[in-house]
């Protein structure tokens, strides 16, 4: 973009409807953070309740307050109207996830934050599982910034989802619903780690592989050392997603220091035998936390794998821990 001329930003800019929405929104994004008026009616339309201009933002990080605070407003109308929608027995489908994007708004600016609609959907037993789980997971993965009082407002409705669920027998097509408890149950014991009982995780346990994943993450997140045993169990999982949960736990473990060096040579056995895929989820998650001896000890178990694509990863977290030391 920086070596294009205004003419030629002008004329990408006025592309016509040909475009899909994704690639309008690229180019919207890319001209606007080279031409300041485009930018500045980006801002007016988000303050207005643009969904669209929102998304061609881009980092939701930098929006200045009046921008966030409309926003927030129109969402919160947007959550209340599929609440009555949801009490009339219809349901929308596809589009962006109000619930994910307001909460996103709430933990990066928490001066205008709104959690209230967040707190209605939550408690509401008719809101569907698709407005739900995106932005519970949001939460899942933000979880230290969501506020105390705000949590201890969710833990009775997180712990209603995650005993029963939603009322499925009124929802349409529940078959294809995505499953509110695994992720109900991960973020309650997150936020409260004795919320979820050893009697809950064991039932999961005994669920399908998005329920073991969950009850894998609880475990990893009491840490508890009788769970080692059952990690090495799960890392034979048929599923995926289990084996990159049993992996994340490991290294959890190995990183914080909870009983590194059983931990470590459970990763080992599991990295010997492990995917291209999974060798390297697991590089990703070790380029999460700064460097240390734990870390460099990791990478080294890694680099015996001959993939490609691991060793492109380990280049690059290398390149992130020199740029932090220098």
């Amino acid at each position: 973009g920086k070596a294009w001329d205004s003419g030629k930003l002008a004329k990408l800019a006025a592309r016509g409807d040909i475009d899909k929405a994704d690639l309008k929104k690229a180019i919207e994004r890319l001209v606007s953070t080279h031409d300041s008026e485009i930018r500045e009616g980006l801002l007016e339309r988000i303050e207005a309740g643009d969904i669209n201009a929102l998304l061609s933002w881009g980092n939701l990080t930098d929006l200045p307050k009046p921008a966030v605070q409309g926003m927030l407003d129109s969402l919160s109308n947007q959550i209340e109207g599929i609440i009555k929608i949801a009490h009339s027995g219809a349901y929308a489908t596809g589009g962006f996830n109000q619930l994910s994007v307001l909460v996103k708004l709430n933990i990066w600016h928490p001066d205008c934050a709104n959690w209230q609609p967040c707190l209605k959907m939550l408690q509401d037993r008719l809101v569907s599982p698709e407005d739900l789980v995106p932005g519970v997971k949001v939460m899942i993965n933000k979880y230290q910034k969501v506020p105390i009082d705000i949590a201890c407002e969710m833990r009775k409705p997180l712990a209603r989802l995650a005993e029963h669920g939603l009322m499925y027998d009124k929802l349409p097509s529940s078959s294809f619903s995505p499953d509110i408890r695994g992720p109900a149950s991960l973020l309650l014991g997150l936020l409260f780690p004795e919320g979820v009982s050893m009697t809950k995780i064991t039932q999961m346990l005994r669920g399908d592989a998005n329920l073991i994943k969950v009850a894998v993450e609880l475990l990893a997140q009491r840490k508890e050392e009788s769970s080692l045993l059952l990690f090495s169990t799960l890392s034979q999982h048929d599923s995926y997603e289990v084996q990159k949960a049993v992996a994340s736990a490991l290294v959890k473990w190995i990183l914080e220091g909870f009983i590194p060096d059983e931990s470590f040579a459970l990763l080992k056995e599991i990295v010997a035998d492990a995917s291209v895929r999974l060798t390297s989820a697991i590089s990703l998650l070790v380029e999460q936390y700064p460097y240390s001896d734990a870390t460099e000890e990791i990478i080294g178990l890694l680099e015996e794998k001959d993939y490609a694509v691991v060793s492109r990863n380990l280049e690059i977290i290398k390149t992130k821990w020199e740029k932090e030391e220098s």
